[in-house]
């Protein structure tokens, strides 16, 4: 049975796992550490480490936030994490350890849990999107994943949301439809700061009919599904997941739903869902891709 490493790197920690070629999880083989962000060579240290421990590995995927260039293996900019921003990370790794390491966008590794071992396993065409801080996505088009012509394929917090007069403040989907901005909206409307709010406390306000949180709720999933249906238009994918921290939250998908099916009746078509592996969808999706890379390989 084969072994693949998956480490899922956030802008806070860093989540990794092993799993064999069924997606099974190695329950003792788990583990999770702070994200070194003070320098490359800090988090280049920290990664290796984190390899050197499995040393009877067949492969070794990295999840990242921020943009990747799959041809060469280089990281275009950095996200959460700015230091390895426009490194060779997948060389320096291979150099340092030298396993075959594969390294891909956090949103498409998402995209890759949920079609190996997720909700999107019987899918042909899928779309993760991912809701937290922001919105990103990834795309599986015909069992392969999409990442577009210059890797920006599934970046959908960038859709232009609203019509515009000043070209300085163009309403984008990731301004409208993340956690955070509605967050935002409800402490401005309860005249409490931002700091003093999460997720969970909108959503325990929303579930006591406060009158205002109701209204910005109203509009903000109205934005969301708004975005759903031009995804699922653009795409008319089997499946379309939701993904990210709002996606624990029951009422969001079936609001979305209810949106969607609201706004055009062709929507039906498409099946509306959560992500299944939640939390650990990183380093799972991580797994697989460099799962998927040997196994070409060998048979080539």
């Amino acid at each position: 049975m084969k072994r693949f490493l998956g480490i899922d790197v956030g802008g806070s920690s860093i989540k990794y796992g092993v799993y064999n070629d069924q997606g099974i999880a190695y329950a003792d083989e788990q583990g999770q550490c702070v994200t070194p962000k003070t320098s490359l060579d800090d988090f280049v240290n920290q990664v290796v480490d984190i390899i050197v421990g499995y040393p009877d590995l067949d492969g070794v995927g990295l999840s990242i936030p921020g943009g990747v260039n799959t041809d060469t293996q280089s990281i275009i900019e950095g996200g959460a994490v700015p230091v390895i921003g426009g490194s060779d990370l997948s060389d320096i790794l291979k150099a340092r350890t030298e396993f075959e390491i594969v390294i891909e966008n956090d949103a498409n590794c998402v995209a890759l849990a949920e079609k190996w071992i997720g909700n999107g396993v019987d899918a042909r065409n899928l779309v993760c999107i991912t809701i937290g801080s922001g919105i990103g996505g990834g795309i599986i088009l015909n069992h392969e994943l999409y990442t577009g012509s210059n890797f920006f394929a599934g970046e959908f917090g960038y859709m232009i949301h609203r019509e515009f007069e000043d070209y300085a403040d163009i309403e984008i989907m990731s301004a409208t439809s993340a956690s955070i901005p509605m967050i935002k909206m409800v402490a401005n409307a309860k005249n409490v700061p931002y700091e003093s709010l999460d997720g969970k406390k909108v959503f325990a306000m929303l579930d006591a009919c406060d009158p205002d949180v109701e209204a910005i709720y109203k509009r903000w999933i109205r934005a969301l599904a708004t975005g759903v249906l031009n995804i699922g238009f653009a795409l008319d994918p089997d499946t379309i997941l939701i993904g990210g921290g709002v996606s624990a939250v029951p009422r969001i998908v079936n609001d979305i739903r209810d949106q969607v099916a609201h706004m055009n009746k062709y929507s039906k078509h498409w099946h509306i869902d959560v992500c299944k592996q939640f939390n650990d969808a990183g380093k799972i999706g991580a797994a697989y891709n460099i799962m998927m890379k040997v196994t070409k390989h060998e048979k080539a």
